[in-house]
């Protein structure tokens, strides 16, 4: 399950879905996008779609999908997603490739699970919801755990055999710790080496035959480590530098080669047009939106993983009219501009941020 926060989503479950059967929308190098919704594809999301499973596939150390091998169903609401429970996406393998339904486009949680349907297979829950998660870099991976807790829920859910939303994280420091302490061809042997429905006894036994590593010692190491590898595809680029002042007119729109999506979020529709920028220093910043239109589109700001974990804002939405100032540390941050679809529906939106000493 996963909940949507402006822009940004959390992970989702690997559950079955059925084989969509709508009409085309969009065909990238990988994937064949089909929705019934009345929309066209922003001019970037093709980019944004294969960049991200090259990543995935890269992060497995396998070669590139074959073409069009991943069929993505996009659906308007939960209602019509092809999921056998109530979330937000699934994924499952098909003789064709895999399979998603999901109520966001290029969703990277939904990608991974597609990657790693189409080389190493399926395994246990907490491996996959674990993978999904850490390869899409989403939030709490990186902070460390108690030991004892992280022991205890980490064999909870084996034993129960399925990963709460709210327990994602912990799933993902499992997996992406071993990843990253005995590297991605020896994690990629134990994935194959759990079924689904492995009892923890025989998730125990596995894992210390494959690693030489005793269970308990290694959930120890497991939950304190720091996290080393961090990768944001979304804040790529070269970044706009904040040292002062900063004045953005934009005037995008979804058919930008720049902007994705589009993003359907409580039934309206925009593109989404991601705008790394850098805060040189540390300080107290003032964002203001022009346009006192508060039906126009939303700003949604949070940090970005360059190589070590990323900031987090204490205030990360603003609408037109806003003005708010807000602490933040030097880094690179990303503001998402939701944008018209069509330059005929469109206005400038404007966006001042300033250090204020």
């Amino acid at each position: 399950m996963r909940v949507l926060v402006l822009i940004a989503s959390l992970g989702v479950a690997a559950c079955p879905a059925a084989t969509p059967n709508e009409g085309s929308f969009l065909e990238t190098k990988y994937v064949r996008y089909v929705t019934d919704q009345p929309v066209t594809p922003c001019g970037g999301l093709a980019r944004v779609t294969d960049k991200q499973v090259e990543y995935l596939f890269d992060l497995l150390g396998e070669p590139y999908a074959a073409p069009l091998s991943i069929e993505y169903d996009w659906a308007e609401d939960s209602s019509a997603l092809r999921c056998d429970k109530k979330v937000a996406g699934c994924a499952q393998a098909t003789p064709e490739g895999a399979s998603i339904s999901s109520l966001y486009l290029a969703d990277l949680h939904e990608l991974a699970h597609a990657t790693h349907l189409l080389t190493i297979g399926t395994s246990h829950p907490v491996l996959t919801e674990g993978f999904a998660t850490y390869a899409s870099n989403q939030p709490g991976v990186a902070i460390a755990q108690d030991p004892m807790i992280f022991i205890q829920t980490i064999e909870d859910m084996f034993v129960v055999g399925s990963v709460a939303a709210e327990r994602y994280p912990i799933a993902a420091r499992f997996v992406g710790m071993t990843i990253e302490r005995k590297g991605i061809d020896a994690f990629k042997k134990f994935w194959v080496g759990v079924p689904r429905n492995a009892l923890l006894s025989e998730v125990r036994a596995t894992y210390e035959e494959h690693f030489g590593e005793p269970w308990s010692d290694a959930l120890t190491a497991l939950a304190v480590q720091e996290q080393a590898v961090f990768y944001d595809p979304y804040c790529e680029g070269d970044a706009l530098d904040v040292a002062e002042h900063l004045e953005l007119t934009l005037t995008q729109t979804c058919e930008d080669d720049e902007v994705s999506g589009p993003l359907n979020s409580a039934g309206v529709v925009t593109g989404v047009l991601p705008i790394p920028i850098q805060l040189t220093s540390e300080g107290m910043y003032r964002f203001r939106l022009g346009d006192s239109d508060r039906t126009g589109p939303v700003t949604a700001l949070r940090g970005c993983s360059n190589g070590v974990a990323a900031p987090t804002p204490a205030i990360s939405s603003f609408v037109p009219g806003d003005d708010i100032t807000q602490y933040l540390g030097p880094g690179r941050y990303l503001l998402n501009v939701r944008v018209p679809l069509a330059p005929d529906a469109g206005h400038t939106i404007e966006i001042d941020i300033d250090l204020i000493h």
